[in-house]
């Protein structure tokens, strides 16, 4: 028999019968059908709105937020059914190995919801970037918010249904040294599920607004930046981009402004704090059923520990102390890479380089 794609409810059919494709409904490469006329609607409304009428605005990305079913990347979830086959866009598609039917994946009748398209939601960074750099503290405090709501909550797939696929928390909650810390390893080989859950949708939405964000850094009225700031450390933890690194390193190493270097120093801390990692991945070949390139590897944490290693050398005291706190967790969390940086002479203050090795000799798993 053949097997039957189930298909949300959220979702739209095109009739057979019908050549064309309604007005909002565009395709991506030969990916199935997106429903983006949701999508249009709000950037076409925000566009409208002078930014005198912010209440306005705030309300329309609110309305936009709300419309969207909580973990909405999670196959069928409002059915509680977390291994139903769904469609997909392919930048979101689930690895060979998932399970997921190649039939619903490819079905070009089925019209996916512009949530569950990557590309469709990377079209919120200019409106939604709008919105964070807007110059009242209001707006700033609404939008940072129902941004955190949108990644954290509805563009994530159901946390039962990652834990049950790869066996991995969240890891908002895990503190370095905590009874937790073995929930943010890699799972082991033997779990008989191996079916992944779908990308992050939200991924290149996340990396375009990371920019915007530290531009609140910059800003010199501090409750506009710590809005900025609370978002990424409530969003780090669930929107694990690698490619976010490369942004976060670059901006503390050469950006001219002290509080943007020291929220980034303070970001990156946060990714060694809770991002899940493989300590042998580097050893070995293992097919890990969880999100792989969400995890952080040994070479990611690496080029993290090196740029740490060159802002404790930074000449603003601040960028220092916060450098030197993502240092600790570099000690106490990825020792084997902690060795290598000191190793690798990033460290050229030798007074500061003797400090620390005297420090780890004294220490017993403890602080620096």
């Amino acid at each position: 028999q053949a097997r039957l794609s189930v298909v949300p409810r959220s979702s739209k059919v095109l009739s057979s019968t019908h050549p064309t494709m309604a007005v909002g409904i565009i395709r991506h490469g030969n990916g199935p059908p997106v429903d983006e006329s949701p999508l249009e609607d709000f950037i076409r409304t925000l566009s409208q709105l002078p930014a005198e009428e912010w209440q306005k605005r705030i309300a329309a990305l609110e309305a936009l937020v709300k419309s969207i079913p909580d973990h909405s990347t999670s196959a069928n979830a409002e059915d509680g059914d977390l291994g139903v086959a769904f469609p997909v866009t392919p930048s979101s598609a689930p690895r060979e190995n998932s399970g997921v039917s190649v039939a619903a994946a490819n079905n070009s009748n089925v019209v996916v919801p512009w949530y569950r398209s990557s590309r469709s939601v990377r079209k919120l960074s200019p409106p939604l970037k709008n919105l964070i750099l807007d110059a009242r503290s209001a707006v700033v405090k609404e939008a940072t918010e129902l941004i955190g709501t949108l990644m954290i909550v509805k563009l994530q797939p159901l946390p039962a249904a990652v834990e049950a696929i790869g066996g991995e928390g969240v890891g908002g909650d895990n503190k370095v040294g905590s009874d937790d810390d073995d929930a943010l390893k890699t799972p082991s080989k033997s779990k008989s599920n191996d079916q992944a859950p779908p990308a992050f949708v939200g991924r290149l939405l996340f990396k375009d607004l990371i920019v915007p964000v530290l531009q609140l850094s910059a800003q010199t009225v501090k409750v506009i930046r710590s809005y900025g700031v609370s978002m990424m450390l409530d969003i780090i933890p669930h929107c694990r981009v690698k490619s976010s690194l490369v942004i976060l390193l670059e901006k503390m190493r050469s950006d001219k402004n002290r509080s943007v270097r020291e929220d980034c120093a303070r970001y990156l801390r946060c990714v060694l704090e809770t991002w899940p990692w493989d300590d042998e991945s580097s050893q070995r070949n293992v097919n890990i059923t969880s999100r792989k390139e969400e995890r952080l590897s040994v070479d990611s944490a690496r080029q993290v520990g090196n740029g740490l290693g060159r802002a404790l050398s930074d000449p603003a005291q601040p960028v220092r102390n916060e450098a030197k706190r993502g240092f600790q967790v570099l000690f106490q969390r990825f020792r084997s890479v902690w060795n290598e940086v000191m190793r690798a002479g990033v460290i050229r203050d030798v007074r500061l380089r003797k400090t620390l090795l005297e420090a780890a000799a004294k220490a017993d798993g403890g602080n620096i």
